[in-house]
């Protein structure tokens, strides 16, 4: 089963940072707990808090935002992951019944 996260995947959510220059102000522990949020089911709004709390960014909107649309990029992707793998499992079923 693939892993789940808040927001998105580590990498695409610290690229996402690295592209917005986010979390300059953070330490490496904050940038871990970051991370422990996203793997462990926190709110968008509480990573956007996390992120902003950690940023010099004026505007916590701005963070809700971008997030919100990877976020929505995530969520399509694992959609279609999971609509291909049940298509994978009907072919399946699908074929072996007329063996």
């Amino acid at each position: 089963m693939t892993q789940r996260y808040s927001i998105t995947d580590p990498y695409s959510l610290r690229a996402l940072c690295i592209r917005k220059s986010w979390f300059t102000c953070g330490t490496n522990e904050q940038y871990e707990k970051l991370f422990y949020a996203n793997q462990n089911g926190y709110t968008l709004d509480e990573i956007a808090t996390i992120i902003w709390v950690c940023s010099d960014v004026e505007n916590r909107q701005e963070i809700v935002d971008a997030l919100s649309d990877i976020q929505e990029g995530y969520l399509m992707a694992l959609a279609e992951e999971q609509i291909a793998a049940g298509e994978r499992a009907a072919d399946e079923v699908y074929c072996g019944y007329f063996d």
